[in-house]
């Protein structure tokens, strides 16, 4: 990453586009993981692209299901291979001896190889590569990010968590706060909500694999307006994350995400 320049507007466009080869991809992300201050120019970058495509100006409500038919399937944790020595299976099998009256001498026994073969420990450029996938930001979720689905006649107002919010891990849980306003439109009647968190795996998304879910509590204020705080311990691992919150009939609301750092 010698070669990447800390404010390269062309690079970060293409990064927002998704137009960047494997490998620089790898190489960006592992970068950016270390230098967290150029997640600003990244959200500058993806408002100004959401601006000219007037994404966020969604005029029918989305529904999870709707999106199955998407076959961009972001690149998943990089494996880490181990690889131990063949053992040969041509090997001539000894003959038993024919029994004697006198004891035989005690044969030491041998252990399988495996066990006495020491497992390389991971390399550090693995570790690298882990953690720079953990991270990946999903193209998918991106783009209706931070939006509300207007087409249903509810709009959220989201006070916390702020967009791509860090939260601290501690003791292998992370204080996940979800507080603001809900406005509805009394023509169905007032609908209830649940919140679910994903990891940024495009698959986990697709067949709907959440960590965990939330039922959202909501304070009605009159008027269709109601405020809600929910406030979780959640153990999770680093990485970046997303939170959709869906209402009573499956059909996605709102999409934000926050980091595990």
């Amino acid at each position: 990453m010698a070669a990447l320049k800390l404010y390269d507007e062309e690079t970060i466009e293409r990064f927002v586009l998704n137009q960047m080869p494997d490998d620089e991809l790898d190489a960006f992300l592992t970068y950016l993981v270390l230098h967290p201050d150029i997640q600003a120019d990244i959200d500058l970058c993806r408002e100004r692209i959401k601006a000219v495509r007037g994404t966020t100006q969604t005029t029918k409500t989305y529904s999870y299901r709707k999106w199955l038919w998407i076959t961009a399937i972001l690149t998943g944790l990089v494996a880490t291979w181990f690889f131990l020595p063949e053992t040969t299976t041509n090997s001539p099998v000894p003959t038993p001896p024919a029994p004697v009256t006198n004891p035989s001498p005690a044969v030491q026994k041998q252990e399988p190889f495996a066990q006495n073969s020491k497992i390389p420990d991971k390399p550090k450029n693995e570790y690298a590569k882990t953690l720079a996938a953990a991270y990946r930001p999903n193209q998918i979720l991106e783009i209706q990010l931070n939006s509300t689905m207007r087409g249903a006649g509810i709009e959220f107002f989201i006070k916390t968590p702020a967009p791509n919010e860090r939260l601290k891990l501690k003791a292998g849980k992370v204080g996940f706060q979800l507080s603001g306003t809900v406005k509805q439109d009394k023509i169905d009647g007032l609908r209830a909500f649940r919140v679910l968190i994903f990891d940024n795996q495009q698959a986990n998304v697709e067949a709907m694999r959440f960590i965990t879910a939330y039922s959202l509590p909501l304070i009605d204020k009159g008027n269709g307006e109601s405020h809600f705080q929910l406030t979780e311990k959640t153990k999770l691992a680093l990485g970046l994350y997303y939170y959709i919150i869906i209402d009573d009939k499956d059909e996605w609301q709102f999409v934000g995400s926050f980091r595990v750092e």
